[in-house]
């Protein structure tokens, strides 16, 4: 018994001593670690400038790395140009930088040289590196990334907008006049501004002191606006027949510029015009939907003008239809002619209505018959901007025998 307990002890003690010198050493199981470096050696750029990256590697582990790769997660916004490692190769294609084997307390350096692409789009560009592959285990890899950055210089350009006549008369001309000022502090290249003139007015003429103006597409191409500079742009154009009282609308917008804009709240800008003309409406209703054969039936018909001017020489035509018999009318403006059906109003204010009432019976042969009464706008001095309401029926369906 005293003997096999000591034959025991005897492995176990062969067994420690076996493994010991393992554990010590360091000579179990390693893993790959690398330290990562990234820097850029401009901390504002122009767009068009160059920029170089300076990427080292060391590997900081206590095995040799073999099939190293490192990875260049490009930011949109800059454009390759050329690279040289003093180990392995870079593909730009790919981003890939194939380092190959790295003893332990070796570096590795890359050289990246690009340029800041126009319209970078962000006035901040970062652009990460990262270990990507290795054949040793590396428990550390997803940490270890570096980041460089720099700024952007942005150009802020603010329009501006006015016209010379916000109340002009149809067939008259208005001048349009677009200012574009860069704020800076970059200056602006490539500048071109958006104005396709609205409906309801027609190109003239234009004129501006920088670039030139296509009427065809709206395009002012402006060109290159240094910080603290100025352009401007006139156009002139004639209103149209038919936009009496209406409200006309016209935009314009920054299109393009090469540089981040850094504050795009003042892209754009509206210069508004009403055109001087007074909307008319007409409205015309009955007191008795389903008359009987012989009954009485009252049209109400209303004219309103809604502005924004006074009008003169308004009238209204509204014929008694077939199937109906005038009786009377009375107008609180103005004079009805049941003859001829004209409503001869007169001046109306802006604001301010008129209203004439017809008086007719229903007549014999008519039971079940539909019959439809119209008025409608039919002079006025003045244009009118909106004509789909210058027209109003209304419609009394005649009971049966």
């Amino acid at each position: 018994m005293k003997n096999t307990i000591k034959k025991g002890i005897g492995i176990l003690f062969l067994v420690i001593l076996l493994v010991l010198p393992f554990v010590f050493s360091g000579c179990g199981t390693k893993s790959a670690a690398f330290s990562v470096t990234n820097s850029v050696d401009k901390t504002t750029a122009n767009v068009g400038d160059t920029v170089t990256y300076t990427i080292n590697i060391t590997n900081t582990g206590s095995i040799n790395a073999t099939d190293l790769m490192v990875t260049d997660d490009w930011p949109v916004g800059i454009t390759y140009v050329s690279s040289s490692a003093d180990k392995g190769s870079y593909d730009n294609s790919s981003t890939i930088w194939t380092v190959g084997n790295l003893n332990t307390g070796a570096s590795a350096k890359l050289t990246i040289t690009a340029t800041v692409a126009k319209r970078a789009g962000v006035t901040i560009l970062d652009n990460m590196v990262r270990v990507s592959k290795v054949d040793q285990t590396d428990n550390e890899m997803p940490k270890q990334t570096a980041n460089a950055s720099f700024t952007v210089q942005s150009a802020d350009l603010t329009i501006t907008n006015t016209v010379d006549n916000a109340a002009p008369n149809q067939q008259g001309n208005i001048n349009y006049t677009i200012n574009l000022t860069n704020d800076g502090p970059a200056d602006a290249t490539g500048v071109v501004v958006y104005d396709a003139l609205p409906q309801g007015v027609t190109y003239v003429s234009s004129s501006t002191n920088q670039g030139s103006y296509d009427s065809k597409s709206g395009n002012w191409t402006v060109g290159n606006v240094a910080n603290g500079a100025s352009a401007k742009l006139t156009v002139t154009a004639s209103v149209d027949n038919g936009t009496g009282a209406l409200e006309i609308d016209n935009l314009v917008v920054m299109a393009y510029a090469d540089q981040p804009d850094s504050n795009l709240n003042n892209n754009d800008a509206t210069a508004v015009l009403k055109v001087n003309g007074s909307d008319l409406a007409l409205s015309n209703g009955e007191d008795n939907i389903s008359p009987s054969v012989g009954a009485t039936v009252t049209f109400t018909i209303t004219l309103t003008n809604n502005g924004p001017l006074d009008d003169t020489g308004i009238i209204v035509t509204d014929i008694v239809p077939a199937g109906l018999t005038y009786l009377s009318s009375v107008a609180d403006q103005g004079t009805y002619n049941a003859a001829t059906g004209i409503w001869n109003i007169g001046s109306v204010a802006n604001g301010a209505t008129a209203t004439l009432t017809l008086k007719v019976t229903v007549n014999t042969g008519t039971a079940t018959q539909k019959i439809t009464s119209t008025a409608k706008i039919t002079h006025s001095d003045q244009p009118d901007g909106d004509t789909s309401d210058n027209i109003s029926a209304t419609q009394v369906n005649i009971a049966g025998s």
